[in-house]
């Protein structure tokens, strides 16, 4: 999740400036090491609407910012009741979601106030939450060395090969 996305006022003017519009996430090692990742991070795709108290009022899509059309404000391409996710839901709940309103970002609010932006989690911060998963099944796991194999082949009948 990134806790500080760039965030839009309502009556922000569009076109979006260059520097808006090149806003990208933080993204985490999928080795859990806090560090930030050596892969240049992405272009933040979701833009959160917030007004002057701090309370989420929608979100708009980066395209609707870099092509604007007639739109004179961010409210004229807002969509005001964007999918939500809560920062305590897991994972799987919020891919189920993206994948069932077929989206790939989404602000995170809490689950008390869903006007208080917390932040944004992305596909990508998905990857690599599953990345870190994998990461530490892998290193759970116990090799089976190769003489533990040849003794169980032996007990069960089965001829060996011959070193």
């Amino acid at each position: 999740m990134a806790a500080e996305p760039a965030v839009l006022a309502p009556d922000a003017p569009l076109p979006a400036s260059t520097a808006l519009l090149t806003a990208t996430l933080t993204r985490r090692d999928a080795d859990g090491s806090g560090q930030p990742a050596r892969a240049v991070p992405p272009l933040q795709r979701l833009y959160p609407v917030v007004d002057d108290r701090g309370r989420l009022r929608g979100a708009v899509p980066r395209q609707s910012l870099a092509a604007p059309g007639a739109a004179r404000t961010v409210a004229d391409v807002l969509i005001p009741e964007p999918v939500v996710v809560h920062a305590d839901d897991t994972l799987r709940e919020i891919a189920s979601r993206f994948a069932r309103h077929g989206i790939t970002a989404a602000p995170v609010v809490e689950r008390t106030d869903p006007t208080r932006l917390v932040g944004l989690v992305t596909v990508d911060h998905l990857l690599d939450g599953r990345l870190r998963d994998l990461a530490e099944e892998h290193d759970r796991e116990r090799p089976l060395g190769l003489r533990s194999w040849r003794a169980g082949r032996r007990r069960e009948g089965y001829a060996t090969l011959r070193t």
